[in-house]
């Protein structure tokens, strides 16, 4: 179950193979994260990973002197390479791009993450590990997504390894409220997902592809270049027919014919809560305010953008309706928000009494306690499998909820 699969994790049991061949391709996008910067360097020095056999390439947008710190980094490690940007064209889907053009040809898989990462030493061993894992019983997936794991500040990442972040909490309470919707969201929903063919969502960091897929499909250059990415791993005879300038990079010159040999099949991307590494969290609400705003936004635009190729594929019913699921995860807040305007408007407009004995607003009223009751009903009981991860209690569980509420009227504008 998934409790021996986190044990093993946590005792360094992965059976991994003392040596690989395969050639990776490490891309990070920054913009601006001289605070952090230094700490996903270090990890990447600490990989056990042959070092002829991979590579770090940073696209900076920076205008902090991020660029000055990778750059002093160079010395330090030889298979890095540093590419300045002077504007942010494209967002972070642009600055991937232009990771790509840059790619070495012997690349095999690129590797996505985030500034604030920081790898375990055997992050690449594992998942390539997990790719051959899945050649060997018949599955050939396309990409991994791993697992996240929110970092407590408090901790002296020098000491990460062997204490590991998942036995403490982070510090504020959106913090502990983000942290276990993430346990949620990666621990049941993406386990579930995995286990029953059903279609796993790239999250936007910490995910391995194949180079000849990604330089066929290329990444979106709007807000949510993930969720775009996962849409065109899906939908293949929609990806592979867009031309290449409109993703910002140059013509591949693997055949195409292969990569749609490789991408058409039914498990395009795979999930393992085993591959993990750590990760920065917001702890102000303005800031996770923000950023889910921005998701929305950018999650809806793309959804609607592909909403007819979605029907018209030839994929298979189930992930159609899955997928349609996923896009419509942030438009159902838009009728729950509309209810309780319009519900104010008419108690305030008319008063206590007016409510109490008109039924429109007695079965709205009751239909958002339900709701409320549900949500809060799945939080309890999602407790004992995010436990797995960290020891979680009833406060989590509150936490998240008011972080939900305060979410709301975000997730529907």
């Amino acid at each position: 179950g998934l409790g021996r699969i986190i044990q093993a994790h946590r005792e360094c049991e992965i059976p991994i193979p003392r040596r690989y061949d395969q050639f990776i391709s490490i891309l990070v996008a920054t913009y601006n994260e001289h605070k952090v910067i230094e700490r996903l360097l270090e990890s990447c020095v600490a990989l056990t990973y042959n070092a002829k056999r991979f590579e770090i390439i940073v696209i900076d947008d920076s205008s902090d002197g991020t660029f000055a710190i990778l750059s002093s980094w160079k010395k330090r490690i030889p298979n890095l390479k540093v590419i300045h940007r002077s504007t942010r064209n494209g967002w972070k889907g642009g600055a991937l791009n232009a990771g790509l053009n840059n790619i070495n040809q012997k690349s095999q898989y690129v590797l996505v993450i985030d500034a604030d990462n920081i790898l375990v030493p055997n992050a690449l061993e594992s998942i390539i590990a997990y790719f051959r894992e899945l050649h060997s019983k018949g599955q050939h997936v396309d990409a991994i997504q791993g697992y996240l794991l929110p970092l407590v500040n408090k901790v002296n990442e020098r000491k990460l390894y062997s204490e590991p972040a998942h036995r403490t909490y982070p510090e504020s309470w959106v913090s502990k409220a983000i942290d276990f919707r993430r346990a949620q969201r990666n621990m049941v929903e993406f386990v579930a997902k995995n286990h029953l063919g059903l279609p796993v969502e790239i999250t936007g960091s910490l995910f391995l592809i194949r180079t000849e897929v990604i330089k066929e499909i290329g990444f979106s250059e709007d807000i949510t270049e993930d969720w775009d990415l996962t849409i065109d791993l899906h939908l293949p005879e929609r990806s592979l027919g867009k031309p290449h300038s409109g993703r910002g990079i140059e013509k591949s010159n693997i055949a195409s014919r292969h990569s749609i040999k490789c991408i058409g099949k039914k498990k395009a991307i795979a999930y393992n809560p085993m591959l993990v590494s750590y990760c920065e969290t917001p702890n102000r609400l303005r800031s996770y305010l923000k950023q889910r705003i921005r998701i929305s936004e950018g999650h809806a635009r793309g959804f609607k953008r592909r909403i007819w190729d979605i029907p018209k594929s030839n994929i298979d019913n189930v992930t159609k309706i899955e997928l349609f699921f996923t896009g419509l995860q942030y438009a159902k807040f838009i009728p729950i928000l509309a209810l309780i305007i319009s519900d104010s408007i008419m108690i305030l407009g008319n008063g206590i009494d007016f409510a109490r004995y008109n039924h429109f607003i007695k079965f709205s009223f009751w239909f958002q306690i339900s709701l409320l009751g549900l949500s809060f009903s799945t939080n309890i009981i999602a407790l004992n499998t995010c436990r797995q991860v960290r020891d979680y209690n009833i406060r989590d569980v509150l936490y998240l909820f008011i972080l939900n509420l305060c979410a709301l009227p975000g997730y529907a504008i």
